[in-house]
């Protein structure tokens, strides 16, 4: 069982890997670029979604219900749009597993055209 905070999350976050960290005792290695492209791209949906969730109960008016207020909400949300998703994936990118600097950039790019594919299905 857990014995610490950080193991309790570790375990609610994924049960294997606190099999494999803290029970096994595996040791972690370098990760590759496919992992550092994973995580980065998880952290960023991740980020996306919780920016989705807020914005849902954030109390901001319908927009059928906008035209019956003439001062705008004093809430202010930040509209989901694919600038804020690059933004998110720009500062979730994790460097660490390329083998130069040149990789890394395409893989940038490269999951930059992904979440562009994916906000155009999700929009």
């Amino acid at each position: 069982m857990p014995r610490s905070f950080s193991q309790l999350q570790m375990y609610r976050t994924c049960p294997r890997q606190y099999e494999f960290g803290c029970v096994k005792k595996i040791p972690k290695g370098h990760i590759s670029a496919g992992e550092s492209f994973g995580i980065s791209m998880h952290s960023t949906l991740q980020k996306w979604g919780n920016a989705e969730l807020g914005s849902a109960h954030s109390g901001v008016p319908k927009e059928d219900q906008i035209t019956m207020f003439e001062t705008p909400s004093a809430v202010e949300q930040r509209e989901l749009n694919i600038d804020l998703l690059h933004e998110y994936w720009y500062s979730s990118f994790v460097v660490e597993g390329y083998e130069t600097r040149v990789e890394a950039d395409m893989a940038r790019n490269r999951g930059a055209e992904i979440l562009r594919y994916y906000f155009d299905w999700w929009h």
